[in-house]
């Protein structure tokens, strides 16, 4: 099993689907791999869980749409909460 080749393909499946409902489970199951084996050895080459990686890119869209957009910060807030539903 080539894990650097799963996490790269993980990765971009979350890029991927970042804007609609994506989950550490729907990840697992696109890989065809168990979830607990792929958030273990996510968080080894990462250093972070699936989650918090998720977390962290919709935080960071959110704050690209906030500074080249000028939207509201509580409209940036919103999409961050619908899409992480």
């Amino acid at each position: 099993m080539d894990w650097i080749t799963i996490i790269r393909d993980a990765v971009m499946y979350i890029e991927k689907n970042l804007p609609k409902e994506v989950d550490s489970d729907s990840v697992a199951a696109n890989q065809f791999i168990s979830s607990f084996h792929l958030q273990r050895v996510f968080s080894i080459f990462t250093g972070m869980s699936i989650s918090s990686y998720i977390r962290y890119r919709r935080l960071s869209l959110a704050g690209q749409e906030l500074a080249t957009a000028g939207i509201r910060v509580i409209d940036a807030a919103l999409k961050i909460c619908s899409s992480s539903n």
